[in-house]
């Protein structure tokens, strides 16, 4: 007589549950995850940063020639500038002719930035100042008869940072 042993349910089935219990790599995955996002939400109300909105930097370069007399006598743009605005202006006069005047004011106010000058050469670097945010207005022109000169322009608009909470 030959006696088979018998396996019993009970333990296929705690076979079954074991490897029932078990996590797979995606459920593991997901779990860091999820643990991850859980540390990372409590870091960023725990600790507010602030955001900084930063503007567009505008620079316009080149040369115009400006005709004493005639239709292009002058040269001109507008922009807005807010309070705070970095603004650096350089122009240099390329070859004798008619003295090239300069200025920039606040058309809303009416405020020079920098007075009327007829200098050959200018470099300077301004900051709108508080309260005289309007449309600015950038002016080259040459007076007289006859003449013509070319002038190098160089501008640089540097908006600073808003601070957004």
């Amino acid at each position: 007589m030959v006696v088979v042993a018998k396996k019993s349910r009970g333990s296929k089935d705690r076979q079954r549950v074991s490897t029932a219990q078990e996590w797979t790599s995606l459920e593991k995955g997901l779990a860091v995850l999820l643990v991850v996002f859980i540390v990372a939400t409590a870091l960023l109300v725990a600790f507010p940063r602030e955001l900084y909105r930063l503007g567009t930097i505008e620079s316009r370069i080149g040369e115009v020639d400006l005709t004493a007399g005639g239709n292009r006598s002058s040269y001109q743009f507008d922009r807005e500038l807010k309070e705070g605005y970095q603004v650096v202006v350089r122009y240099q006069t390329v070859d004798e002719g008619p003295a090239v005047h300069f200025k920039l004011w606040n058309q809303t106010t009416d405020t020079p930035l920098l007075a009327e000058t007829t200098a050959h050469t200018l470099s300077e670097q301004l900051e709108v100042p508080r309260g005289d945010a309007g449309v600015y207005t950038f002016k080259w022109w040459v007076e007289g008869g006859t003449g013509t000169s070319r002038v190098h322009v160089d501008v640089l608009i540097e908006p600073t940072e808003e601070l957004v909470v």
